[in-house]
Protein backbone atom coordinates (compact mmCIF):
# COMPACT_ATOMS: atom_id res chain seq x y z
CA UNK A 1 0.00 0.00 0.00
CA UNK A 2 0.91 3.62 0.29
CA UNK A 3 1.69 5.73 3.31
CA UNK A 4 -0.47 8.85 3.72
CA UNK A 5 1.44 12.13 3.59
CA UNK A 6 0.67 13.02 7.20
CA UNK A 7 2.30 9.86 8.62
CA UNK A 8 5.86 10.01 9.92
CA UNK A 9 6.64 6.72 8.17
CA UNK A 10 6.80 8.76 4.95
CA UNK A 11 10.12 10.20 6.12
CA UNK A 12 11.45 6.69 6.78
CA UNK A 13 10.32 5.60 3.33
CA UNK A 14 11.95 8.64 1.74
CA UNK A 15 15.23 7.92 3.53
CA UNK A 16 15.13 4.27 2.46
CA UNK A 17 14.48 5.32 -1.14
CA UNK A 18 17.45 7.68 -1.03
CA UNK A 19 19.68 4.98 0.43
CA UNK A 20 18.57 2.56 -2.27
CA UNK A 21 19.36 5.13 -4.96
CA UNK A 22 22.83 5.69 -3.50
CA UNK A 23 23.51 1.93 -3.41
CA UNK A 24 22.49 1.68 -7.05
CA UNK A 25 24.80 4.57 -7.92
CA UNK A 26 27.73 2.93 -6.12
CA UNK A 27 27.04 -0.31 -8.00
CA UNK A 28 26.94 1.60 -11.30
CA UNK A 29 23.30 0.67 -11.84
CA UNK A 30 21.87 3.35 -14.09
CA UNK A 31 18.27 3.91 -15.16
CA UNK A 32 19.12 3.00 -18.74
CA UNK A 33 20.26 -0.42 -17.54
CA UNK A 34 17.02 -1.11 -15.69
CA UNK A 35 14.47 0.69 -17.85
CA UNK A 36 14.43 -1.74 -20.75
CA UNK A 37 11.74 -2.42 -23.32
CA UNK A 38 10.77 -5.51 -21.33
CA UNK A 39 10.47 -3.45 -18.15
CA UNK A 40 8.15 -1.00 -19.88
CA UNK A 41 6.04 -3.81 -21.31
CA UNK A 42 5.75 -5.28 -17.82
CA UNK A 43 4.79 -1.90 -16.37
CA UNK A 44 2.10 -1.43 -19.02
CA UNK A 45 0.79 -4.93 -18.34
CA UNK A 46 0.49 -4.23 -14.62
CA UNK A 47 -1.17 -0.90 -15.36
CA UNK A 48 -3.74 -2.64 -17.57
CA UNK A 49 -4.44 -5.25 -14.91
CA UNK A 50 -5.07 -2.53 -12.31
CA UNK A 51 -7.48 -0.49 -14.37
CA UNK A 52 -5.16 1.43 -16.69
CA UNK A 53 -4.49 4.99 -15.73
CA UNK A 54 -3.95 7.29 -18.69
CA UNK A 55 -1.62 9.22 -16.42
CA UNK A 56 0.53 6.10 -15.99
CA UNK A 57 0.67 5.63 -19.73
CA UNK A 58 1.74 9.24 -20.27
CA UNK A 59 4.45 9.00 -17.62
CA UNK A 60 5.72 5.67 -18.94
CA UNK A 61 5.91 7.11 -22.46
CA UNK A 62 7.87 10.12 -21.19
CA UNK A 63 10.25 7.96 -19.19
CA UNK A 64 10.74 5.55 -22.09
CA UNK A 65 11.54 8.47 -24.36
CA UNK A 66 14.25 9.63 -21.94
CA UNK A 67 16.02 6.26 -22.09
CA UNK A 68 15.49 5.71 -25.81
CA UNK A 69 12.80 3.02 -25.65
CA UNK A 70 10.04 3.41 -28.21
CA UNK A 71 6.50 2.95 -26.96
CA UNK A 72 3.35 3.64 -28.93
CA UNK A 73 -0.39 3.31 -28.59
CA UNK A 74 -0.45 0.21 -30.78
CA UNK A 75 1.69 -1.53 -28.17
CA UNK A 76 -0.63 -0.32 -25.40
CA UNK A 77 -3.63 -1.68 -27.31
CA UNK A 78 -1.89 -5.01 -27.94
CA UNK A 79 -1.01 -5.42 -24.27
CA UNK A 80 -4.51 -4.37 -23.27
CA UNK A 81 -6.09 -6.95 -25.56
CA UNK A 82 -4.49 -9.89 -23.75
CA UNK A 83 -4.24 -8.59 -20.18
CA UNK A 84 -7.09 -9.46 -17.83
CA UNK A 85 -8.47 -6.60 -15.78
CA UNK A 86 -8.05 -7.71 -12.17
CA UNK A 87 -9.48 -4.59 -10.54
CA UNK A 88 -10.23 -0.95 -11.16
CA UNK A 89 -8.10 1.27 -8.98
CA UNK A 90 -8.80 4.98 -8.77
CA UNK A 91 -9.05 7.09 -10.82
CA UNK A 92 -10.58 4.54 -13.22
CA UNK A 93 -12.49 2.89 -10.40
CA UNK A 94 -13.62 3.47 -6.86
CA UNK A 95 -10.91 1.38 -5.18
CA UNK A 96 -7.72 2.81 -3.68
CA UNK A 97 -4.47 1.15 -2.60
CA UNK A 98 -4.39 0.94 1.17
Amino acid sequence: GTIPAVYSQRMVLAKQAGMTAMRALKQNIRPSRVLTETAFRNALTVDMALGCSTNSVLHLFALANEVGVELNLNLVNAISSHTPNLCRLAPAGKHHMQ
